[in-house]
């Protein structure tokens, strides 16, 4: 029974890794489909770091009170590999988009918004 109970955690700790690997792609479409300056980069590599510890910390510690496992690493850390070896793009280029399209209307009022502002 003990040894079920380690499989089931690795593969919590599998879906984690995948969890990490799209809140990683969920900053790398913010930065792919709006410009960003340095400050804010830094700021969201921040911001990710922060909620990936927490995230990976809160679910360790409700899954597993706590203890930190070998199988536990190596199930986040293979599963966020695969994940970014098989679908990462798919999902960046599927999200990205779908923001640039909800984009452009934003961006013409900008622009045409400029132009007015320039001829008066």
């Amino acid at each position: 029974m003990y040894l079920a109970n380690e499989v089931t955690i690795f593969f919590k700790s599998a879906l984690l890794g995948i969890g990490v690997g799209l809140l990683l792609d969920f900053f790398r479409i913010l930065r792919k489909t709006i410009k960003h300056k340095d400050i804010l980069v830094i700021i969201q590599d921040s911001i990710f770091s922060m909620l990936t510890f927490l995230y990976i910390f809160f679910i360790i510690y409700i899954v597993n009170d706590g203890q930190i496992r070998l199988y536990i690493l190596l199930g986040i850390i293979l599963s966020n590999i695969i994940y970014f070896l098989s679908i990462s793009k798919f999902i960046i280029n599927f999200f990205s988009s779908i923001l640039s399209i909800f984009k452009k209307p934003f961006v013409n009022y900008s622009k045409k918004n400029k132009e007015f502002e320039k001829n008066t």
